[in-house]
């Protein structure tokens, strides 16, 4: 269809970014909904993920079990880019998992992504969801991230 020609076609993602002016997603979400599977300690709590964070470290994982951390932005957004950075500890997400779910139970992978040292630049990622949730798989010390993605309300 048109939607995916746009996208996939020369300059096609830049165009669409250009046309919808995609909003940062995550620093508008209350704190509330944010949560972690697992936090390090109250120092490294979820909401440490938001760029606009006031805290010197990013959302820490402790490393055992599970280690996601979910956003519920209220409805479902297109979520158009996504991207991470240093968390302010010597820690580090090396890779992660991004999933999203449409208001259910269920999530599914969109993409697996590669941070080196926390550090993955705006990079498109085009899906839609209520949920967002990242899923550290590779990291130093202990799972940690600070993150946004781009995106509008549908």
């Amino acid at each position: 269809g048109g939607f995916e020609a746009l996208c996939k076609g020369a300059g096609g993602f830049e165009a669409l970014r250009s046309i919808l002016d995609p909003k940062p997603l995550i620093a508008s979400t209350p704190d509330g909904k944010i949560t972690a599977d697992s936090t390090n300690s109250s120092s490294f709590k979820p909401t440490n993920v938001k760029y606009s964070s006031s805290a010197s470290y990013g959302w820490v994982s402790n490393n055992y079990g599970k280690h996601g951390l979910t956003v519920d932005f209220g409805r479902n957004v297109l979520l158009m880019q996504v991207e991470t950075k240093k968390s302010g500890c010597s820690a580090s997400c090396d890779a992660f998992k991004m999933l999203v779910s449409k208001g259910d139970s269920s999530f599914h992978l969109v993409q697996e992504f590669q941070s080196p040292n926390s550090t993955l630049p705006p990079t498109p990622c085009l899906c839609y969801g209520r949920h967002v949730k990242f899923v550290p798989t590779k990291w130093t010390i202990y799972p940690t991230l600070r993150a946004e993605v781009h995106g509008l309300p549908i």
